[in-house]
């Protein structure tokens, strides 16, 4: 006899998911349904952040948008020593792995 395999109900669920998307039925991936509320709106955010970088914005504007809008007046001396641009830094760190890794297909329900 045979331990019942630990991930089967899992396996289920995206073969499902495949074959219905397959079909044209948009619905969330199952892998989607997994996230929480907060995990969600920080994929979100640094997927966010990964789009706004590509597209020219300096770390200053992504701090003032994302993170504080004060970061804007911040002279040029504070913004080198700040922690939100440490932070900054983090994030995109971050985004960069994640895009990397495909999880933009994840959260679309690809």
């Amino acid at each position: 006899m045979l331990a019942p395999e630990q991930g089967l109900r899992v396996r289920l669920n995206a073969a499902s998911w495949f074959l219905r998307s397959l079909r044209g039925e948009t619905t969330p991936s199952p892998e989607a349904e997994y996230l929480s509320d907060r995990r969600r709106t920080r994929l979100l955010l640094l997927l966010n952040l990964f789009d706004a970088r590509r597209a020219g914005a300096s770390l200053r504007q992504l701090g003032a948008r994302f993170i504080d809008r004060d970061i804007a007046s911040f002279s040029a001396a504070a913004w080198s020593d700040a922690s939100e641009r440490k932070q900054l830094r983090r994030l995109l760190a971050t985004a960069d792995q994640l895009v990397t890794c495909a999880y933009r297909r994840l959260l679309r329900g690809e």
